[in-house]
């Protein structure tokens, strides 16, 4: 008779057993045993095939491809792909048989490798699979054979990769980003970005965060490739401005704000406080003025502003007391706290300058002539003083060697008024104004004679002189001596 065996999937290395027993009719039994050694029905069963996420060498895109399929007998593995070029990095070499039957081969393939049975597992990194166009799609095909011409072959692929492109700003408005919209674009496009800084900003870098690392670019225009992922960021900063103030003129404010800095449009706001010697005018702005000593405005650049000012005017009122006196210089209008000289002078010889006195009646300079600073109104009073000399006359006898009695005297008289000047005493002191004139002449009496006169002053100046009358004008202190003598005696 004829039995039909069926049996599934036999692996290679696999021995099928197959066993007849018959019986005849007395019960006798037969047992004949058959195997059958080697039978492989069964292809490759592939357990993964995986492409992985994009890679680069350097600047050359890549994907890892893996895979792993098991069989008893494996034999060959075949891989292509239909752009770029594949790479097995390791192992360095593996054998393969010579395949039994034609083997699967794709359509439009560019690139293939070929391994052995160590290659029916490749792990991450075994295999590199280096991209001409990442953007483009992609289809890699792979063929596991066995040795009894099994075959099981599996095909993946991708669409054209595509990146997401961030685009973002440091701070908000501070200025704003010109170009793609953030969002998916295909591999390698090129991303151009320009920037607009708002006001009071300015533009200072980009920074790019891609696949590479993080970079810089301090270009208007940034434009680079998208082979990844990419954070572009935009930094801005604020201008920061100086403001400084000066007074005009130099020294005029007892207080000015100081020099700053300020983020441009910030507000800034300076004072100006004069001296006492000075009003607060206005300020110049460079391009404008404004009244107030107290300014506000908003900071768009360097700016110097001047406090003008104008200095006071302070009066000096000068008098002479008494008016005869003397005559005063210096009077007028100066600017505050100018230096002011002021010279008093006597009338003539006879009036002497006493001190300058103030409104209270202080005295404020002995000095005639002077020089102050002049911070306040002032009155001031120049004060002369009329002079008195004293005039000593003396009479002398004999040089002192006659007694004579009073009532036989020789005299001075001034004749003006018939005044007998040291009548009873050898000298007589009198005080007389200065200017007035003395007209003096020797009373000589019986048995004397007038010898002459004899004029001391006190700046130790003399003079003589043999004249009986004499006119003697005061200017300063003196001493006038009358010299008389006796008559020689008859024998």
């Amino acid at each position: 008779g004829t039995v039909k065996w069926c049996f599934g999937d036999v692996d290679c290395g696999t021995t099928l057993i197959a066993t007849l027993t018959v019986w005849d009719a007395a019960g006798n039994m037969a047992v004949e045993v058959v195997e059958l050694k080697d039978v492989d029905n069964m292809a490759p069963r592939i357990d993964s095939f995986e492409i992985g996420k994009l890679n680069h060498e350097n600047d050359k895109p890549y994907l890892d491809i893996t895979w792993s399929a098991t069989d008893n007998c494996p034999n060959s593995v075949s891989v292509w792909v239909d752009q770029g070029y594949l790479e097995r990095r390791y192992p360095d070499s593996d054998n393969t048989m010579t395949a039994q039957i034609n083997p699967f081969e794709p359509e439009d393939w560019k690139d293939k490798w070929t391994g052995g049975k160590n290659s029916f597992t490749v792990a991450p990194g075994g295999m590199r699979w280096y991209l001409d166009d990442p953007a483009a799609s992609g289809t890699v095909w792979i063929a596991f054979q066995d040795v009894c011409c099994n075959e099981a072959t599996e095909t993946t692929s991708f669409e054209g990769f595509e990146f997401d492109l961030d685009i973002l700003i440091e701070v908000e408005g501070m200025g704003e980003v010109i170009g793609p919209e953030p969002g998916p674009y295909p591999y390698g496009e090129e991303i151009c970005l320009t920037y607009e800084a708002t006001d009071c900003w300015y533009f200072v870098e980009w920074q790019v965060e891609d696949r590479t690392g993080t970079w810089t670019d301090a270009s208007d225009k940034l434009c680079f490739p998208l082979t990844g992922d990419s954070t572009v960021t935009a930094i801005f900063e604020q201008y920061v401005y100086t403001v400084s103030v000066v007074d005009d003129p130099t020294g005029a404010a007892s207080e000015l704000t100081a020099e700053a800095t300020y983020l441009c449009g910030a507000t800034a706001c300076v004072n100006a406080t004069p001296t006492d010697c000075y009003d607060f005018l206005y300020w110049d702005t460079g391009d404008a003025t404004a009244t107030g000593p107290s300014y506000c405005f908003k900071v768009d650049g360097d700016v110097t502003l001047t406090a003008v000012f104008k200095i006071k005017q302070r009066e000096l009122s000068l008098s002479a007391s008494p008016t005869k006196g003397g005559t005063v210089t210096g009077a007028g209008t100066y600017d505050c706290c100018a230096s002011a000289t002021i010279t008093a002078y006597a009338t003539d010889d006879c009036w002497e300058f006493v001190g300058w006195y103030d409104e209270n009646g202080s005295i404020f300079e002995t000095e005639s002539a002077t020089e102050f600073k002049l911070c306040e109104d002032k009155t001031l009073e120049a004060r002369f003083e009329f002079l008195q000399h004293t005039i000593t006359f003396v009479r002398d006898l004999d040089n002192g060697n006659i007694n004579v009695n009073n009532n036989n005297r020789p005299n001075i008289v001034l004749d003006a008024v018939g005044q007998i000047l040291a009548m009873t005493e050898n000298a007589t002191s009198l005080d007389f104004d200065c200017g007035d004139q003395l007209d003096l002449y020797p009373d000589a009496r019986a048995g004397t004679y007038f010898d002459g006169w004899l004029i001391e002053y006190e700046d130790e100046t003399v003079t003589t002189t043999p004249d009986a009358t004499l006119l003697f004008d005061v200017t300063q202190d003196a001493t006038i001596t009358a010299f008389f003598e006796l008559f020689p005696s008859q024998p």
